[in-house]
């Protein structure tokens, strides 16, 4: 899914943390700090 790779890479920058946990909590991305 799109919506994966970009938060992954978001991922990566400590302020963009955050919002890829939110991601998280909805589901949208299952790998985040991998």
């Amino acid at each position: 899914k799109k919506g994966e790779r970009l938060f992954t890479l978001y991922a990566r920058s400590k302020d963009r943390i955050k919002l890829a946990n939110k991601a998280l909590e909805k589901g949208e991305i299952f790998k985040i700090g991998r």
